[in-house]
């Protein structure tokens, strides 16, 4: 198949700490710094793509993969640095040889707070060479219970994309989007919990332009990992180039 044709069946790069891909503003952190800490993860993933019904489950591919998250915090100020490089390659036939970086504030008042971010990245499965993104804006708690919470966040931030529309030909888009998100954690048991984050996403000048993005997530916590379980569904409405519009994946997982 001509690889500048469509994406792939049951092809996604997915990043733990991050609603990566078509998304582009970082998922929820279950764990708060409070000092500082390093975190990284292990994932198997399996894969769904709306052309196909069939589940799939990644065997006999070379597969690296390196997510890691460092936070520091002084009083109200939080500094989360994030990055990811993954590569897959499966038959000699290079699948994915991906990079997400991030660099995110916070400055909390009281249960609430505002933000900013950099973020920049490139997908080879989206054909994106590269996505530089950056923005700011605030949280807002609405509901809090020892560890359960449910938090609104509204935003505005900037993109610069950059496909290859063609083998020959590329295509350069910049934009403006809001970003209205929804988080949540509710405990269940002292060492079972659900995450939720939901991601929307418009763009300032055709609101036909959108982009959503909702994972609900379970937390087997342990003594020093956590198991986990998602389901991940993103879409967007007026892709750029030749590539589908949606894409679903369940994960499963190991945080330490």
């Amino acid at each position: 198949m001509d690889s500048f044709s469509i994406r792939p069946d049951c092809l996604q790069t997915w990043l733990p700490f991050l609603n990566n891909n078509i998304v582009g503003t970082p998922r929820i952190w279950y764990l708060e710094a409070s000092c500082a800490f390093l975190s990284t993860s292990i994932v198997t993933i399996f894969m769904a793509s709306p052309s196909s019904c069939l589940i799939c489950f990644k065997m006999g591919a070379n597969v690296l993969q390196g997510p890691h998250q460092f936070a520091k915090k002084s009083g109200n100020n939080l500094i989360r640095l994030l990055f990811n490089y993954e590569y897959i390659k499966e038959s000699n036939e290079l699948i994915a040889s991906d990079f997400t970086g991030q660099l995110r504030y916070n400055y909390s008042m009281g249960e609430n707070s505002v933000f900013a971010f950099a973020q920049g990245q490139n997908i080879k499965s989206l054909r994106m060479k590269h996505r530089y993104i950056s923005g700011g804006g605030y949280r807002h708690k609405l509901y809090s219970k020892t560890d359960s919470y449910f938090d609104l966040s509204a935003g505005l931030f900037f993109e610069d994309e950059l496909y290859n529309k063609t083998e020959t030909q590329q295509l350069q888009v910049n934009n403006w989007r809001y970003s209205f998100s929804a988080f949540g954690k509710y405990v269940l048991t002292e060492d079972l919990f659900i995450n939720l984050s939901l991601y929307y996403q418009i763009n300032t000048s055709n609101t036909k332009d959108y982009r959503l993005f909702v994972q609900p997530r379970i937390y087997y916590s342990m003594k020093r990992i956590d198991l986990f379980i998602d389901s991940t569904y993103r879409f967007h409405s007026t892709p750029y180039i030749d590539v589908l519009t949606t894409d679903t994946s369940l994960t499963v997982g190991i945080e330490f």
